[in-house]
């Protein structure tokens, strides 16, 4: 198959279905969508409507060419497709199929996954000609069904994901940061631009991270949190070294499958204040302010396999792995990879 005819691929659906790109007004239907597949197939709803918001207007998403919503003869949505190739270089585009329950096993799944996979190509006219570039995207909790349809798409399986969480009990651990480290609550925007460059230089060396140019990453979480109702600047925390920012918590007090838990939706340490306990420190410091707050326990995401401890370091804090993601990909095209490997 040529370049072209991948790229102009039309998306071809069982009789009586139809689809169209998405739009902002149809996010309470993908949201039902999105949970009842979750609910299928981890037993949790994952996604709200603000969620969902804040992923289609993403800096650079262009939600019309790259997103298609398949409804069923009876009008109601059955499925749904994006692709994501927002960051520069976008040499790892993001492709999400999700088929309700209800219409599963009609080729649906496949007929999105072509789709979207045409739409991925697209990437490599945005790229360096010695680039590497590979399609990504992930399943839930070793999902069958869907673990089958990436398989015949000749996807392999490249990482492992784990939600973890702690249940609040008793008194918590007091954090013990190390000497001369302080730590403050950020404020917006004063400590934007620093709190982001922090952020980029924690996570260059964990697996994925692909550098972008920084005023990209800027816009991006800019957007992000002014567009964010849910942003709390309350619950992120500096961990500081004199005027230099060691390491980073952010947290959110929302969570969509539990709303008696926060979330720590990033902590990250730089380089030179690794193996010092600054982590576990942030860690206790953020657990103690959503217990404040009044929540009953606490969750993050992480790579499986982080180089970098995290692993190790969750499990001293007692957190514990409650749910496992897999991501898989397809290489379309050889070359160097820019991607932390």
């Amino acid at each position: 198959m040529t370049q072209e005819s991948v790229i102009n691929k039309e998306l071809y659906l069982p009789a009586q279905f139809t689809a169209r790109p998405a739009t902002l007004g149809d996010i309470p239907i993908a949201v039902d969508l999105l949970n009842a597949c979750t609910m299928n197939e981890i037993g949790i709803k994952e996604t709200n409507e603000n969620e969902l918001r804040l992923n289609w207007n993403t800096e650079g998403y262009n939600l019309p060419e790259n997103s298609r919503l398949v409804f069923a003869p009876d009008g109601r949505l059955a499925a749904l497709g994006t692709a994501y190739m927002v960051r520069n270089p976008p040499v790892h585009p993001w492709v999400t199929v999700r088929v309700h329950p209800d219409f599963m096993g009609q080729g649906l799944g496949t007929a999105l996954t072509e789709w979207a996979f045409a739409r991925a190509h697209t990437a490599i006219d945005r790229v360096p000609p010695e680039a590497r570039v590979s399609v990504r995207c992930g399943v839930s909790g070793g999902f069958a069904p869907a673990v089958e349809l990436l398989q015949n798409f000749n996807m392999t399986e490249i990482r492992h994901f784990w939600d973890m969480e702690i249940q609040f009990e008793g008194d918590l651990p007091q954090p013990k940061f190390p000497d001369g480290i302080t730590v403050c609550t950020y404020r917006h925007p004063q400590d934007f631009e620093k709190t982001y460059r922090a952020f980029d230089e924690a996570f260059e060396d964990h697996w994925g991270h692909v550098s972008s140019p920084p005023e990209e990453g800027l816009a991006r979480w800019r957007k992000w949190i002014e567009d964010d109702p849910e942003f709390d600047a309350n619950l992120w925390f500096l961990a500081m070294d004199g005027d230099e920012i060691a390491g980073v918590s952010l947290g959110y007090k929302t969570i969509p499958h539990d709303p008696d838990m926060g979330w720590v939706d990033i902590l990250g340490v730089r380089r030179p204040w690794r193996k010092k306990g600054l982590g576990l420190a942030l860690l206790h410091h953020s657990f103690r302010e959503f217990a404040r707050i009044g929540k009953k326990s606490a969750g993050l995401g992480l790579d499986a396999a982080s180089l970098t401890g995290a692993t190790r370091l969750y499990e001293k804090a007692g957190m514990h792995v409650a749910r496992q993601y897999t991501d898989y990909e397809l290489e379309i095209r050889p070359g160097v990879e820019f991607a932390t490997a």
